[in-house]
């Protein structure tokens, strides 16, 4: 215990509501809090600590080291400090005159199960995984240890280990061994290093009390969650679980779901009830869905085929060489590695490969074989275009194209010019090295050279 300033009774009441097991640290000033109305369940969730004459557990003085389970009420007075250590990992520890509310929830970006507090003054100090933290300035998500300051309008956020992901405002991230000051949902300070002093004196109230070790006598029970064995889900610890060989998960329904002892069976396109070992045994397909069960089990799917997706079987498809899938993407998707060769005028379905071994020209785009696969296009030659097979117009040193617009813009390279009163075509760099004047408009290299 210490001598500080007066403080206000604060009450902490812990809640245990509904199958998810959800865990509440209710701070009040002399406020009795309910419990739940359907009675506890006796749940444990922690080792309760004590500092000080003033600690109580529903009421009666409490005893350090005992279990606290849900629906009992932890409360300190004057002087006292409880510090709660949690089964699963960490502890929690409050300062004087703070008002934390604790309850288990779920990441609302990642849906992972969290420890939330809730803090609407006071201070703060935690060291666990997994917390979703709110303050009426800053709310969040923590993993390791950190120090929550809670004044009437601002908040002072220092992590020390770890790290954080702040939710509001959004864009803050506060990293290891930063420190920032938050008010009524906006950033006023930071994020910036700590320094050394800091890092040492922010944290140092935890240390002006004093927690007696537990009684040695005092049974400290192991982490417990649920194990799924032979279609039964009970309450364990996880080492007995896996010793057993059965699945462990502190999630009960992550359990129980793993645990039904059947589910579907997709096999020669019937689906039917099945379990998991037997359906694999038996060739099929399992799944604890029974609509993915039923998609993979329809009897035909889409299949690739030298460059066209169909309705067919899977049998039918693998049988003539074809890429089978229950997904029409997927299908469409994978046929494009065969794709339209166009060779000696002739545009036909081929892998990319064997056209290019063939000396062909590929592509994916049946309308742009064809295109390329036309006996003639166009030539650029001596400034002007005109239509010409391509063997024709490269023979003669002419740029070649079937795209009429490529070959015009490709012969702008070739203009006029005018040199000692002749206009002749030229390209650009030829026509000013011999200082003439260059232009790709004849009449104006016309005009500009004057009469011949």
């Amino acid at each position: 215990m210490r001598q500080r300033r007066s403080l206000r009774h604060g009450l902490l009441t812990i809640l245990w509501v509904g199958s998810l097991g959800l865990a509440a640290l209710t701070s009040s000033s002399c406020v009795p809090v309910p419990l739940p109305q359907d009675g506890p369940s006796h749940t444990r969730l922690g080792t309760l600590e004590t500092s000080g004459p003033n600690v109580y557990v529903d009421g009666r003085p409490a005893h350090a080291g005992e279990i606290i389970t849900e629906g009992m009420r932890v409360s300190t007075g004057l002087d006292s400090s409880a510090r709660i250590r949690f089964f699963d990992e960490g502890y929690c520890q409050l300062d004087e005159n703070t008002d934390p509310w604790f309850r288990i929830d779920r990441d609302p970006v990642t849906n992972k199960k969290c420890l939330y507090i809730e803090i609407g003054i006071g201070q703060v100090y935690i060291i666990k995984h997994d917390v979703c933290f709110h303050t009426p300035d800053v709310e969040g998500i923590l993993n390791s240890r950190a120090n929550f300051k809670v004044a009437e309008d601002w908040t002072e956020f220092a992590l020390f280990e770890g790290k954080a992901r702040v939710d509001r405002p959004g864009g803050v991230f506060v990293a290891e061994s930063q420190l920032a000051v938050f008010s009524k949902g906006q950033l006023v300070q930071g994020p910036r290093e700590m320094g050394a002093n800091e890092l040492r004196e922010i944290p140092a109230w935890i240390h002006e009390y004093v927690f007696p070790p537990l009684i040695p006598s005092t049974p400290v029970p192991p982490r417990q969650g649920w194990c799924c064995l032979n279609g039964q889900v009970f309450p364990t610890a996880p080492e007995e679980c896996k010793r057993r060989g059965g699945f462990f998960s502190f999630d009960r329904d992550e359990a129980q779901k793993r645990c039904q002892p059947q589910g579907w069976c997709c096999l020669n396109g019937q689906v039917f009830p099945a379990a998991p070992e037997a359906c694999k045994r038996r060739g099929g397909f399992f799944s604890f869905d029974r609509d993915e069960a039923q998609k993979r089990c329809q009897p035909q799917g889409w299949c690739c085929l030298n460059g066209q997706v169909f309705p067919a079987a899977p049998e039918a498809c693998k049988r003539r060489g074809g890429f089978f899938s229950f997904d029409r993407d997927e299908a469409q998707e994978r046929c494009r590695t065969q794709g339209w060769c166009c060779l000696n005028g002739q545009v036909f379905p081929a892998a990319p490969e064997a056209c290019k071994r063939r000396g062909g020209f590929f592509s994916f785009d049946r309308d742009e074989a064809q295109k390329r696969c036309q006996p003639q296009g166009w030539c650029c030659l001596n400034g002007q275009v005109f239509p010409a097979a391509p063997e024709e117009c490269k023979r003669r040193g002419g740029f070649f194209s079937f795209d009429r617009d490529e070959a015009q813009k490709r012969c702008q390279t070739q203009g006029w010019c005018c040199l000692n009163g002749k206009v002749f075509p030229s390209s650009r760099e030829e026509c000013e090295r011999r200082n003439g004047f260059f232009s790709f408009d004849e009449n104006r290299a016309r005009s500009r050279c004057g009469p011949e």
